[in-house]
């Protein structure tokens, strides 16, 4: 009898620890919620009306500024959260906003020339669609696609490709969550995308007519809830 009793100790003690063990260490451990589980989970979607895009554009000494317009926008979720997604633009809506300061003898030019109906603006932002930059009426469309997400509280690693005209090169940056927006700021080196018009890095003797070949893209994606 002493033996059963032994017996039966023997085989229930360590079930018993083992028990205590594991609720102790997994059954009452917090569970872990991934980062993006209160930031980017499935049933947002992107609201194009309210998002955007301003450009900025360097010259030697100044700058230029406009915005473009988003055509569509896709975001892709895998297990309840984001996963990737695309970006197209329109290029046929380039805008200037904001241009170089004038000097003196181009402001006197611009009020001998008022009254045509063509702004300074207008024809920059005629420029930029033409063949010596964008070619917007041959490549309507450029895309951002997005595949690899890493979201770390409100910062999120985006990992992707940029197609330009007819050139694809991979893309990474950093987006910030802010409220019920995402906000990212770019550079692109545009010779890599096959726009040389004015670049020191490949004409010589162009001097304050040079364009920096990177221009800067300020993006903000606002979010609303997906409809049913």
């Amino acid at each position: 009898m002493k033996r059963k009793i032994l017996f039966i100790a023997a085989i229930i003690f360590p079930m018993l620890v083992t028990w205590i063990y594991f609720r102790q260490n997994v059954e009452e451990r917090p569970l872990t919620v991934p980062a993006n589980a209160e930031t980017l989970h499935e049933g947002w979607e992107v609201d194009l009306e309210k998002s955007s895009i301003l450009w900025k554009g360097h010259k030697l000494f100044g700058f230029h500024q406009g915005s473009v317009d988003f055509k569509n926008a896709q975001l892709e979720y895998q297990d309840g959260f984001l996963s990737g997604g695309s970006l197209t633009v329109d290029m046929n809506t380039i805008k200037i906003t904001k241009m170089m300061e004038e000097t003196d003898d181009e402001e006197e030019e611009e009020e001998e020339e008022e009254g045509e109906g063509h702004s300074d603006s207008d024809e920059l932002a005629e420029h930029l669609m033409s063949s010596h930059f964008f070619d917007s009426p041959n490549y309507p469309e450029a895309r951002f696609e997005f595949k690899n997400i890493d979201v770390k509280g409100k910062v999120i690693k985006v990992k992707g490709s940029l197609t330009i005209k007819d050139t694809t090169l991979p893309i990474s940056f950093n987006a910030l969550r802010n409220g019920n927006k995402l906000l990212a700021s770019i550079s692109v080196d545009r010779t890599k995308y096959g726009i040389k018009y004015s670049s020191g890095t490949f004409f010589q003797d162009l001097g304050d007519n040079i364009i920096k070949d990177n221009f800067d893209l300020d993006i903000t994606l606002a979010l609303k809830e997906a409809q049913q």
